[in-house]
């Protein structure tokens, strides 16, 4: 499975269903590569990311490109897999 991409940046339509997909794309992925689909990944991703002063949500509610960034997205699976042993 590829790593989700980001297809609008700073996005104003706080009704955009491309968001929105990119959003639910990127919840299957973390789903997948932890193993863990019994959590709210998004909800736990935003507050692994607030945790570490990495701004995550723009003003109109879309996730930042900080979200979609490989090193971040690694760095959640791993410590996702590391609390759930």
């Amino acid at each position: 499975m590829e790593y989700p991409k980001q297809r609008h940046f700073n996005c104003e339509d706080d009704r955009c269903k491309i968001c929105l997909e990119d959003c639910f794309k990127l919840a299957d992925f973390l789903d997948e590569k932890t193993g863990i689909n019994k959590i709210d990944h998004l909800g736990k991703y935003r507050s692994f990311l607030d945790n570490r002063n990495i701004p995550a949500e723009t003003e109109w509610g879309w996730f930042t490109e900080n979200v979609f960034r490989k090193e971040n997205i690694d760095a959640y699976i791993e410590d996702q897999i590391e609390e759930n042993k």
